[in-house]
């Protein structure tokens, strides 16, 4: 539920104040269904719930062992005792029965004003805000769920949290304003604005596992052994003042110009690099207005624009200049004189005094048209962006004695360039029914002109995303010269063929001596089995082999949007797209193949047309051909979708009817987002 207040009064003539409020409440139930079941298995995939849902399978072998189970009915597979420690599939149903996680979510906001005019043509504005937001997080797991059974990394039985994370924002802002109009030719306006900004924000939590008793549930934490026990607590805090000044000036509306310098300073950074400058600048011409377009009775406004200038990022966490100290558990304890361990500190971020500001500077030519008394207009935007100094929470040598080895840098340029377009229409627009539209479409190009430390290229993406086989492999490059966001990885090159060997006289297969490898020996390498590209040419397809194999920028984006107004009803309806991106479908390295040995793991319907002896498949290799952990072209995909994105309808109840009961407006609607997507993206 959500309640506003709004409250704007008019003291004086010269004052004037408001106040705007605004409190809102939500609840959240169930697990998040791309979140792990439970915290200590983060870095394998079969915890994830929807690898249990695609995964778990869906029945028992007729006349096997295990013929008699009743899966359903079962949290734990039978047939997964024992099984790799990478795989923890249980009974999705079953766990999310008997998992709970509730998340609320309280937010207050609260801004005032006061408005004071010394004269008709200065004043001065003064703005004060709070946003308070306090997330409490609730989960338990009692012994049929898979974070408390023996399909846990950790065995920790019946667990439970309680977590809340207050996150306060405020603002003050003083703007005073200086505005002149001289003879009607000339219009002159001058700003100048003060602010400064700062955040608080914290958690405090505690967690318990092996409680004794599950039917307390939460109430019940307490009750776990003193060793199983833990507790959290932490704050953290940044502030940023911020002073500009602009100068706006127009003839006649038909000649314009601004200009304005902005200085900001973040507690984010250290002293010496706390403060940014950025200046910027545009200038107008609205052509419509001259005198020698006075013919073209179609064009109702036109108005070409340029503008160039800075504008500064420090997006970083509240203290990323300052190497951080922290206790990270038993890994760090330290034991005196032979005596019990005692806990221990340990660097566990790697500062850096050196960072400073990301600053991107921006050229762009506009054009706006109108026409047919405004039944038509068009704008487009031709923009060049430049970025320097990219913040990135960068991967770091061992050597520094951080663990984990990662650290803010500034490293390198970056250049996004392209052009826009909107257009928007009236239709139809009758006293009874209205219909206008309106599309945009985006095309651009981006490109890494420097990285630092006259590097070529940072690899990305690298950790345990499958099973541990893949840690430490990087599925993302940004090479200088190319665009972010490109997939890295192996060159998929079929099937390996019965003709790609030499039939042995005991009836064996060797890969042909001219056939290169996929990584595996050449002895070991079967038909059927996975085949990559040998870019290098030294015979084998490995890490050495590893190229550019999709990009994740798309070559355009757009959108399609269509109100339509009859009497009192409304409706909306918007089309989303993009166009010539790629994407990385994980799951077929697990459900059409891939490297997991998993017994009984439910497969993709596409996995029966595998390659077979009796079935030359030359798409999708033999059970347990996949040999090594690689990333492929094989898995990537066309990732253009269009999307129907939403649908409004509403209902305006007529003033009329509402004029006796002293209401304003009413409006009463339904929407859903998402309804449905047309892709060529099989996940």
């Amino acid at each position: 539920y959500q309640g506003r207040f709004t409250l704007d009064q008019t003291v004086t003539p010269k004052l004037k104040v408001g106040l705007n409020t605004n409190y809102a409440y939500s609840e959240a139930y169930g697990q998040q269904v791309a979140n792990s079941t439970s915290g200590t298995n983060t870095y394998y995939a079969s915890s994830n719930l929807l690898y249990a849902v695609w995964g778990y399978r869906p029945t028992v072998g007729l006349g096997s062992s295990d013929s008699s189970t009743n899966l359903l009915g079962s949290l734990n597979d039978p047939a997964l005792i024992g099984n790799s420690a990478q795989d923890y599939r249980v009974n999705p149903l079953i766990n999310l029965k008997n998992q709970l996680t509730d998340i609320k979510n309280t937010t207050l906001v609260a801004n005032a004003y006061a408005e004071y005019a010394f004269s008709p043509a200065l004043k001065l504005r003064i703005t004060g805000g709070i946003t308070n937001i306090m997330v409490e997080t609730d989960v338990f797991n009692n012994a049929n769920t898979q974070s408390a059974s023996q399909y846990n990394s950790s065995i920790i039985g019946v667990n439970g949290t309680v977590s809340h994370a207050p996150n306060t924002t405020w603002m003050n802002e003083n703007i005073l304003t200086f505005e002149k109009r001289i003879h009607d030719d000339h219009h002159i306006t001058l700003i100048g604005d003060f602010s400064e900004y700062g955040n608080t924000s914290g958690v405090r939590s505690f967690y318990g596992t092996s409680l004794p008793n599950a039917d307390l549930g939460l109430d019940g934490i307490d009750l776990a052994p003193s060793g199983d026990l833990s507790a959290v607590s932490r704050s953290s805090r940044w502030k940023m003042l911020s002073g500009v000044g602009i100068v706006n000036y127009d003839f006649r509306s038909k000649y314009l110009f601004s200009a304005s310098m902005r200085a900001d300073g973040s507690s984010k950074f250290a002293p010496v690099n706390r403060w940014g400058y950025f200046p910027a600048a545009s200038v107008g011409w609205r052509f419509s207005s001259e005198d020698f377009m006075d013919r073209f009775t179609w064009l109702t406004d036109g108005k070409l624009r340029a503008s160039y200038g800075a504008s500064g990022n420090n997006r970083v966490s509240d203290f990323a200049y300052l190497p951080t100290i922290g206790f990270p558990g038993t890994t760090n304890w330290y034991s005196y004189d032979n005596l019990a361990p005692t806990v221990g500190s340990a660097i566990t971020a790697a500062g850096n005094y050196d960072l400073k500001w990301e600053t991107t500077v921006q050229a762009d030519i506009g054009l706006d048209l109108s026409f047919f008394k405004s039944r038509l207009s068009v704008t487009t935007d031709v923009y060049r962006k430049t970025t320097h100094n990219l913040l990135l929470n960068a991967s770091l040598p061992y050597f520094i004695g951080v663990n984990p080895a990662s650290g803010y840098e500034n490293v390198g340029e970056l250049r996004n360039q392209g052009l826009e377009v909107a257009i928007n229409t009236v239709n139809i627009q009758h006293k009874d029914f209205s219909w206008t539209s309106g599309f945009n479409i985006s095309f651009n190009q981006n490109r890494i002109l420097a990285l630092t430390g006259n590097q070529t290229a940072l690899l990305s993406g690298s950790g345990t995303f499958f099973d541990t086989r893949f840690s430490s492999l990087s599925p993302y490059i940004a090479a200088v010269g190319r665009s972010v966001g490109e997939m890295y990885g192996l060159k998929f090159d079929g099937i390996y063929q019965y003709s790609d060997f030499d039939r042995m006289p005991n009836g064996s297969y060797l890969l042909k001596a001219n056939i290169p490898t996929n990584g595996a020996t050449r002895s070991t390498i079967q038909p059927g089995d996975i085949k990559y590209k040998d870019i290098n040419g030294d015979g084998v397809a490995d890490s050495k082999d590893y190229t550019v194999i999709g990009r994740g920028l798309p070559i355009h984006t757009g959108g399609f949007v269509n109100n339509f107004h009859y009497k009192h009803f409304d409706l909306n309806i918007l089309l989303q797209w993009s166009y010539g991106n790629q994407e990385i479908n994980a799951n077929r390295y697990i459900f059409e193949g891939g490297i997991t040995t998993n017994p009984n793991l439910n497969q993709l319907a596409s996995y029966a047309k595998r390659w077979e002896p009796y079935y030359a498949s030359h798409t999708i290799f033999r059970s347990l051909g996949m040999v090594n952990a690689a990333y492929s072209s094989r898995v990537i995909e066309d990732g253009s979708y269009l999307k129907l994105r939403t649908v409004s309808l509403g209902y305006n109840v007529p003033a009329a009817a509402l004029q006796r009961i002293k209401i304003k407006s009413i409006r009463v609607y339904a929407s859903a987002q998402n309804l449905w997507t047309w892709t060529k993206y099989s996940s």
